[in-house]
C-alpha cells in the first residue's frame, strides 16, 4: 500500500514538472522568434517541443486525476500534497492554453 501511496505524489509531480517545461520551452522559443526575425528553426523546435510537452501534461494528468478520483472513491479523500500538485499542473496548462492558443489569432496552427 504505501507504494501505490507515494506513487501518486510523484505522478502528479511528473505532470506539474512536463507542464512547466512546455511553458518555459514555448517562452523560449516565441522570444527567440520575436527577437531575431529571421530565426526559423530553433523557434520552430522549440514550439513543437512545447507542445509535445503540454500534451504529455495533460495525458498524464488526466490519468492522475481518473486514479485520484478513484482512491477517493474507496478512502473518501484524497492526500492534500496530490491537490496542491494537480492544481498547480491545472493552472499552468490553462495559462498556456490562454497565452499560446492552438487555434485563432496567434495559435500554432495559423
Amino acid at each position: 500500500m504505501e507504494t501505490t501511496r507515494e506513487a501518486r505524489p510523484i505522478a502528479a509531480a511528473v505532470v506539474l514538472a512536463l507542464a512547466g517545461c512546455a511553458a518555459v520551452s514555448l517562452m523560449v522559443g516565441d522570444a527567440i522568434w520575436r527577437g531575431i526575425p529571421d530565426s526559423d528553426s530553433l523557434p520552430t523546435i522549440l514550439m513543437i517541443l512545447g507542445w509535445l510537452l503540454l500534451a504529455w501534461a495533460v495525458i498524464v494528468g488526466a490519468f492522475v486525476i481518473v486514479r485520484a478520483v478513484r482512491t477517493t472513491a474507496h478512502r473518501g479523500r484524497i492526500a492534500p500534497s496530490d491537490a496542491v500538485m494537480l492544481a498547480a499542473s491545472a493552472a499552468v496548462v490553462v495559462a498556456l492554453l490562454v497565452a499560446y492558443p492552438v487555434f485563432g489569432t496567434g495559435g500554432g496552427t495559423g
